[in-house]
């Protein structure tokens, strides 16, 4: 079960492995965000608030200047987490059903998020 300090731990982990990152695809498996793109997003930081992971993103760099950066608000709740895979690898098929993120990043590495709860993106 995920405490405060575990999803701190997680967040300095992911920051250690994802900022600085574009993302180049995502799927976002929660029906409210399904159409959400967050390809051509720099991955700029994690931030947690007690169980809350907020992982920030750039903006898409529009001429006009118009594009906001981006925040995915996650809970862990009891049983969430995050994984990242190096290139080429998955996750066993047996938990495929429980992934709600996925995100393939500039290397190639892809970032699964399962059991994932409260998911929303939010314009900062």
């Amino acid at each position: 079960m995920p405490e405060g300090d575990s999803v701190y731990r997680l967040a300095r982990r992911l920051d250690r492995q994802l900022t600085g990152h574009v993302v180049v695809r995502s799927q976002l498996r929660h029906p409210r965000l399904a159409t959400a793109d967050l390809a051509g997003r720099e991955v700029l930081d994690h931030e947690t608030h007690g169980k809350h992971l907020l992982t920030r993103f750039g903006p898409l760099g529009d001429e006009d200047g118009s594009d906001a950066g981006l925040t995915l608000h996650s809970h862990l709740r009891m049983d969430g987490e995050w994984s990242v895979t190096r290139p080429g690898r998955r996750l066993p098929g047996r938990i495929m059903h429980e992934v709600r993120l996925v995100l393939g990043l500039d290397d190639d590495r892809t970032v699964w998020g399962l059991r994932l709860h409260d998911l929303d993106l939010v314009r900062t």
